[in-house]
């Protein structure tokens, strides 16, 4: 089968298709993000060349901006549903997930219209400033910091927004070991001293007197340093990614708060 009949062929409840030997035609009603019934109808463009399936509004800029960064949406008009995913199905297993990829698309979509931002949770930084963001999102799971992380990065809110500690000259560094821990983590009293970044209540008789942590005595101190040294790293990809856009000429379409492009 080919991708396109593929996809014809895991074609969920919410979605009509009809199209030609290269293309597909959609209406996609989808679900709320709720479960309950939708209402937004998204004509779409479907295009298989190649190694390559391209996915974009029938006309674009009708429902969704024409283009939009922050909305993940391409210069050439093309959706960027997931990582990877312009890439042909060659399974049914790869088509249904392609299918969910279009259905939170559409759905992070409405949540932008409502809220001008992309849903924190499946916000991802872009080109090849994800790569930087995969490893931070790691960390963050394992250490149970994953909203203060994505907080930080797309809401700039939390201790990897606004200044960083500075890196050395050899740039896999953290300058100044005896400063403050950048989590703002705190000496809570005995027995709970060494479990600073629990952030949990610290014993009874506590007034809250409590001294800052300094970076090399914090317990995560090595997950702190190298969250630290990939958010710079993320942080200068972002801005090559929006410089090599503005070079290009692309504005900001106005629908987002806080778009780079706008600035």
């Amino acid at each position: 089968m080919t991708a396109l009949q593929l996809i014809e062929a895991t074609r969920p409840g919410w979605a009509g298709i009809e199209g030609t030997s290269s293309s597909r035609e959609l209406r996609a009603k989808p679900p709320e993000r709720d479960g309950t019934p939708g209402r937004a109808i998204y004509r779409l463009h479907v295009e298989h060349s190649g190694r390559f399936l391209e996915v974009r509004e029938h006309e674009p800029g009708s429902a969704i901006p024409a283009f939009c960064a922050e909305r993940h949406v391409n210069p050439d008009t093309t959706f960027c549903l997931f990582l990877g995913s312009h890439f042909a199905p060659r399974t049914e297993a790869q088509a249904q997930v392609w299918w969910d990829g279009l259905l939170a698309f559409l759905q992070h979509q409405q949540f932008a219209d409502r809220y001008g931002r992309w849903p924190l949770e499946a916000q991802m930084s872009h080109g090849k400033a994800a790569d930087p963001q995969r490893r931070m999102d790691e960390i963050a799971t394992g250490l149970g910091w994953n909203t203060e992380v994505a907080s930080s990065m797309f809401r700039g809110k939390g201790w990897l927004a606004g200044d960083l500690p500075r890196l050395l000259d050899d740039g896999q560094r953290l300058a100044n070991a005896r400063s403050p821990c950048p989590r703002a983590c705190r000496r809570l009293h005995a027995p709970f001293s060494r479990r600073c970044c629990d952030r949990q209540a610290c014993r009874n008789d506590c007034k809250r007197e409590h001294s800052p942590m300094l970076r090399s005595e914090c317990p995560n101190r090595s997950s702190v340093e190298e969250l630290v040294r990939l958010e710079h790293l993320r942080r200068r990809r972002e801005r090559s990614f929006i410089d090599e856009l503005r070079n290009q000429g692309l504005v900001c379409c106005g629908t987002m708060h806080d778009c780079p492009l706008a600035a």
